[in-house]
């Protein structure tokens, strides 16, 4: 993803949202955003059927409970998820998921 299309990121470090957010926000877990880059990427996740799923959550206390504290995240409008998933390449979204320990950004035994 390039650019700001009005969504707020969250690499994973201290602190965390500056702003409030809309009522209508969904949470999208994503790769660390470093000084540099100069694309977001999401965070996709393989599903049991093989296919890549963008990870969203209907609020941040939903995407720390289900990916952990140190989960990036980017803010994005509902009503512009599906185009997000389209411009990610992924072909479905999993809301909510928890993701096992172990396998989450951060996990000290995880390949994240």
């Amino acid at each position: 993803m390039e650019g700001n299309s009005g969504y707020q990121f969250y690499d994973g470090g201290q602190g965390g949202p500056s702003d409030s957010l809309p009522e209508d926000t969904v949470y999208i877990a994503s790769q660390p955003f470093r000084q540099g880059d100069t694309e977001l990427m999401l965070d996709l996740r393989e599903t049991l059927d093989g296919k890549r799923a963008v990870m969203a959550y209907s609020s941040l206390a939903t995407l720390v409970a289900g990916a952990g504290e140190k989960q990036p995240w980017i803010a994005f409008p509902k009503a512009q998820l599906p185009e997000l998933v389209e411009e990610s390449g992924a072909d479905d979204v999993l809301l909510d998921t928890v993701i096992a320990p172990g396998l989450r950004h951060g996990d000290s035994d995880g390949t994240q």
